[in-house]
Order: C-alpha cells, then structure tokens, then sequence
C-alpha cells in the first residue's frame, strides 16, 4: 500500500472542483472547511496538547457530510472518536477494528460492537465509534445531511489522516 499524507488539522480540501489547502487553525479562527472530499467540511472547534500525553494534541471537530459524500480510505496517527448528531454514516473497515457503542435506550447502556477487517458499520444518531491504528472509509449513509463530532487525540505536529491507496 501507498500512503499519502495530508498535511494540517483540517486537511486538502476541495471547493467545488478547485482545490484549497487549509493550514492549521486556532478554535478562535475556525470556520467551515472542506477536508478530504468533496461534501465534507469541518470545524475546528478546539485544540490542546496535553500534559497525560505528551507529544501529543487532542482536538475537537464538526464534520458535516453532504449527501454522497466520503472521506476515501485512510489512517490517522491516533485515537479517533466520531458521535453521530443527525444522519448516518457507512464505516467501512479495511484493516484493524472499529468499536462502536450504540446509542443508550431508555435507561439501558449502550450496546458495544467490534467490526473488523471486511465489515461495514452504520453508525446512526446517537452512535459513537471509536479508530485506532486501522484503515476506514466513511461515507455518508443517508440522502440528507449527516452531522457529527470528532475527538481525535494525534501526534503533534502529524497530519489529521494518511490517505492510504491500495497497490495495484
């Protein structure tokens, strides 16, 4: 496989076909932005490093998938923690796992799940799911808008994600 990295918080992005690279931001300066496709755009809406993990930034995002959109295959040099607010999204799982806690009923906990290498997951209004050290795709899996919020926890300094393309 090749990876190829995207550089800043909030990534290459695409606006319309023309192409905008967006360099890293402070949660006073965050506006929408596109990253990794076309339809996706995020919000930056903190960052901090930490002092329980040094050498590394935790930040918190709005991403906001247009119908049809995605997020194409992909790593992240962290933990990633994704919560549906509106919509759906499609995770599908190349490598690694994908943990996802289903949304609480009534007084009930939510439900855990692991999918794997080869599984798709749907995550819906309140699903959470947790990436560490796999490779996803996310898709929007609704023909609306899907709304969501991102924890990710990253080595500082590291690109948000690596694309990552299948040899041929």
């Amino acid at each position: 496989m090749r990876k190829m990295l995207i550089p800043a918080v909030v990534l290459l992005a695409f606006a319309g076909s023309v192409p905008v690279l967006i360099g890293q931001i402070n949660a006073q300066e965050a506006s929408p932005t596109s990253i990794a496709s076309v339809g996706v755009s995020a919000v930056l809406m903190g960052s901090t490093e930490t002092d329980g993990a040094p050498g590394y930034t935790m930040y918190l995002q709005e991403l906001t998938f247009e119908p049809g959109a995605n997020i194409p295959r992909h790593t992240h040099s962290g933990t990633v923690l994704v919560w549906v607010d509106t919509g759906a999204l499609t995770f599908t799982v190349y490598a690694g796992e994908l943990v996802v806690t289903r949304a609480p009923v009534g007084d009930a906990a939510g439900v855990v799940e692991t999918f794997g290498a080869g599984e798709v997951a749907v995550l819906e209004p309140g699903d959470s799911s947790s990436e560490q050290g796999g490779e996803y795709m996310v898709d929007n899996a609704t023909d609306g808008t899907t709304i969501t919020r991102v924890a990710t926890l990253g080595k500082t300094g590291a690109p948000f994600l690596d694309f990552v393309q299948p040899e041929e």
